[in-house]
């Protein structure tokens, strides 16, 4: 695995680059994922390469609209002077929320996904009572279901803690580190007396109320 960029260098190139690619993406793929989309809709179970095909354009596309709404929220804050303030913390909750919302329906519509939780047990705990959430970890979607169901189901802001690498995708890059989460250095990649995780984000601590760790 590659070592992770600077923060200012993924800022200068990895965040317009998605907004390159999906900008210049030619129209011929375009057009054939939007029909394998289609198509894997009309009959589902086949078209695996189609599906596929499909869901990579639509997460590149996803990644840059969330992009250019943290954009917004940063010209918004003062071009940056107020993103920690508790009112923009809430608006990138907010923001995440609907970015997954938008993610897992067209994850059910295309590759036919659905998962039921009988019970959470954060469900039960007072909202003003922080709590640790753990789960098994067996790939990157399974991540997002569980954020997905804290941050939707049971109304809570999660604070993650995450491999560092997974700042290679901007949108979590940006958003991750605008609000209280812990980034990860595996051992083999930390400089000689580093800590294993990133420093914590202003907003870590001034961020309260319907916390959770997970």
């Amino acid at each position: 695995m590659w070592r992770l960029p600077p923060r200012w260098l993924r800022r200068v190139l990895l965040a317009p680059g998605v907004l390159l690619i999906v900008g210049f993406i030619p129209f011929v793929l375009l057009g054939a994922a939007l029909l394998g989309g289609i198509a894997s809709w009309l009959f589902p179970g086949h078209l695996r390469l189609a599906r596929i095909v499909w869901m990579v354009a639509f997460y590149l596309l996803w990644d840059a609209v969330a992009v250019l709404a943290l954009f917004g929220l940063w010209i918004g804050s003062g071009f940056g002077w107020g993103i920690h303030r508790p009112v923009f913390e809430r608006a990138h909750f907010g923001l995440a929320r609907v970015m997954l919302r938008i993610m897992f329906w067209q994850v059910r519509l295309t590759l036919r996904l659905d998962f039921e939780a009988e019970r959470l047990v954060v469900d039960e705990v007072p909202d003003d009572t922080p709590v640790i959430v753990v789960s098994r970890h067996a790939g990157p979607g399974d991540s997002f279901i569980l954020v997905d169901s804290l941050l939707n189901r049971s109304r809570r802001n999660p604070h993650i803690v995450l491999k560092d690498s997974l700042q290679w995708d901007p949108a979590i890059d940006i958003l991750l580190n605008r609000l209280s989460s812990r980034f990860v250095t595996p051992h083999s990649h930390r400089r000689p007396g580093d800590a294993g995780g990133a420093r914590p984000s202003e907003s870590s601590r001034q961020s309260s109320g319907r916390g959770t760790r997970c």
